[in-house]
């Protein structure tokens, strides 16, 4: 098995059926990130980066829920699990969080297209052991 360079790979959302889209939190996020700041904080990187096919999308993050921001005043809300708030609170109280993975359920996605977001092209899934 070849272990792949993903380092500048480009990222989009990944599905997994089980999981919904996964969303990765970096190093570099967590490096790059401002605390208490919606737009900049690493959770809002991360979401950025994996909705950069879309032009014109933004993030926009808090504690518990996320807001994507398009052209033509398009915006749409989606919720964000446990670990994704835990980890916001940590790097907002000045602690140093550890890169971490989440996931953008099928409903929120579904809500995101349905909004008008043309996600980019899902090229890779994910997949969870089986039984999940």
């Amino acid at each position: 098995m070849t272990q792949q360079n993903t380092k500048h790979k480009k990222q989009t959302p990944q599905s997994n059926s089980n999981r919904g889209f996964k969303i990765e939190v970096t190093k570099e996020d967590i490096k790059k990130g401002l605390a208490k700041n919606c737009e900049k904080c690493p959770v809002a990187l991360a979401v950025n980066r994996a909705f950069q096919t879309t032009e014109g999308v933004s993030a926009s993050i808090s504690e518990e829920f996320g807001l994507l921001y398009g052209p033509n005043e398009l915006r749409c809300d989606f919720d964000l699990p446990a670990n994704t708030t835990e980890f916001i609170k940590e790097f907002d109280g000045e602690q140093k969080p550890e890169p971490f993975n989440f996931y953008i359920s099928e409903r929120c996605m579904n809500k995101i297209q349905k909004s008008g977001f043309k996600i980019g092209k899902i090229n890779e899934k994910t997949e969870g052991p089986s039984g999940l």
